[in-house]
């Protein structure tokens, strides 16, 4: 399967301009609130293009520490939520995704790779249960 169109579809929920501030105010929004007492895992996944003001550590740190000040903790590699960060020119896109590397960052190309594979698997599997099952049935 080939998209030429696109290749990543990643949903947005909070749109706001690319300053510091903005970002401050719209990842508030994304902190679990007060009555859960549970300690979640974050990881801040950022992607710049188009826009040379804003820098990486600072947006990553912004947001970050406002997570570790309310009691959570940074896991890079297996995360609760993966709050994504997408600036384009003066814009700053926002979300908080549960599954984010478990549907491969929404890469569409990788996601119909897995399935084709996993397909595969399944297909390979049934044929050596039925050769299997047709092998046994004729020795009796």
């Amino acid at each position: 399967m080939l998209f030429r169109s696109f290749q990543r579809l990643v949903p947005i929920t909070n749109i706001c301009s690319a300053d510091l501030k903005s970002i401050k105010t719209v990842s508030e929004h994304f902190l679990p609130g007060e009555d859960t007492n549970d300690c979640v895992s974050i990881c801040v996944h950022y992607k710049s293009r188009f826009n040379s003001s804003l820098k990486r550590d600072d947006v990553l740190s912004e947001v970050s520490s406002m997570f570790l000040n309310s009691g959570h903790k940074v896991d890079l590699k297996n995360p609760d939520m993966v709050i994504v960060v997408e600036i384009m020119r003066g814009l700053c896109f926002m979300n908080i995704l549960n599954d984010f590397f478990r549907f491969k960052r929404y890469n569409l190309h990788q996601i119909a790779n897995t399935k084709d594979k996993v397909e595969d698997t399944t297909i390979d599997n049934t044929k050596d249960n039925v050769e299997g099952d047709s092998a046994e049935g004729g020795l009796s």
